[in-house]
């Protein structure tokens, strides 16, 4: 099984973990895990783009990057009067990989 994951991973096991995971991670807080790409995006912009698209509230993506924050699967750096940019943390690639990964 080739896995980035620091420990070797069933599938059984990633099956578990996927189920429990599916729970937890709401569909907007996937979408923004998915949506960022490694590139420098300031939250606030990075936000109002998803809300155009998807046509969800920023109000309701807001609390969503307060939550994967939260859990550790992203990291905002920067500060508020230059913008805060946003990206995956290695616990967030992990559980991304997990949900959207075809068992």
């Amino acid at each position: 099984m080739a896995s980035g994951y620091p420990v070797r991973i069933s599938p059984d096991a990633k099956a578990s973990l996927k189920r429990l995971l599916s729970k937890v991670i709401t569909e907007n807080q996937l979408l923004i895990l998915s949506e960022i790409d490694g590139t420098q995006h300031s939250l606030s912009s990075f936000l109002r783009e998803l809300s155009t698209s998807y046509k969800i509230p920023i109000s309701t993506l807001k609390l969503s990057v307060k939550r994967l924050k939260a859990y550790g699967l992203i990291e905002l750096t920067g500060s508020s009067k230059v913008g805060f940019i946003i990206t995956l943390t290695e616990s967030g690639l992990m559980v991304f990989d997990i949900l959207t990964d075809e068992l």
